[in-house]
């Protein structure tokens, strides 16, 4: 467990620092660049160490290091810059919304109340979902007994054909804690990744008020399918989060002439497209949605760049 928290500091510590280089202004899209960062770190991680099958801990941490090394080094060089927070201008905004509509009030303290239930399922439940049982989990497992993320004979076809992002986080936590607790964490965080990045279209490029845009966002999370996914080890919140980001971040290109925004809503694609297949399904739509930006903004140079 110790070495968990070990590559966990490094991960996170490295994707802040990275994070705050490309953005330091717009605290929310730092934190999705935060959350992209960290989840392609594990990915390539694993992915270069299952080349040579030495997916261990060892060998794991060791590649934490070089990537923290290096990302430090360009921190450091850039200024030591951070992100920008106001939170007193915030929480006065938020206060005042909540206070003029009082059954939004009611609302926020409820999902207040469903967040930490969820907190707790994510930190004591272990695998229930019969997809995580028969696929996602099982080759996760499978990989981190046999140090490589290779193909292996499996009943389900699903473990053999479908993509593999989530279950290689999975496995990174397996591999370093030895167990199946904590693997909800990863849909729990992807969740506020999902829903900042709602707010971010509602409120700032769509251009809604803040009360309407608490409105549309607690809504959302209402869901029965959300409420069910948070702390689950099901997949369709995560890409649903890398979708929404790539919309966000491929949108707001177009209002500050931002290139990083682009390339990270590409990758938010790439990652999505790699967690599960559904999110190849929704290229079309997304595709004609990218090209009306494009034509309502006359720029086509963002989706050139994106593709």
């Amino acid at each position: 467990m110790v070495l968990f928290f070990i590559s966990l500091v490094f991960i996170l510590i490295s994707s802040y620092f990275l994070s705050a280089i490309l953005e330091r202004q717009d605290t929310a899209k730092s934190f999705i660049y935060f959350a992209i960062i960290s989840f392609s770190q594990i990915v390539l991680t694993t992915e270069v160490l299952s080349l040579f099958k030495q997916f261990k801990e060892v060998p794991f941490l060791v590649l934490n290091l070089l990537f923290f090394t290096v990302i430090t080094f360009l921190w450091i060089k850039k200024g030591f810059p951070s992100w920008k927070f106001e939170y007193k201008e915030h929480f006065i905004r938020l206060k005042n919304s909540l206070m003029l509509d009082k059954s939004l009030l009611v609302l926020f303290f409820a999902w207040g109340f469903f967040m930490l239930v969820t907190l707790f399922l994510c930190s004591v439940s272990t695998v229930t979902d019969g997809d995580a049982k028969s696929y996602h989990v099982g080759r996760a497992a499978f990989w981190v007994l046999n140090s490589t993320v290779n193909h292996y004979p499996a009943i389900d076809v699903r473990a053999l054909i479908f993509p593999i992002n989530s279950e290689i986080v999975y496995s990174w936590i397996i591999l370093f804690t030895k167990n199946l607790l904590f693997l909800g964490f990863l849909s729990f965080i992807f969740y506020f990744v999902y829903i900042t990045s709602l707010y971010k279209i509602v409120h700032n490029l769509m251009g809604y008020s803040l009360r309407r845009t608490l409105w549309v966002v607690l809504i959302a999370s209402s869901f029965a399918g959300v409420c069910a996914q948070i702390s689950s080890n099901q997949t369709d919140l995560v890409i649903a989060s890398l979708v929404t980001s790539s919309i966000y971040l491929f949108w707001s290109s177009f209002k500050d002439n931002k290139t990083v925004s682009i390339v990270i809503s590409s990758l938010c694609y790439a990652l999505a497209i790699g967690t599960k297949t559904s999110a190849g399904f929704l290229i079309p739509a997304v595709l004609i949605f990218f090209i009306y930006l494009s034509l309502r903004y006359k720029n086509f140079k963002n989706l050139l760049k994106f593709l």
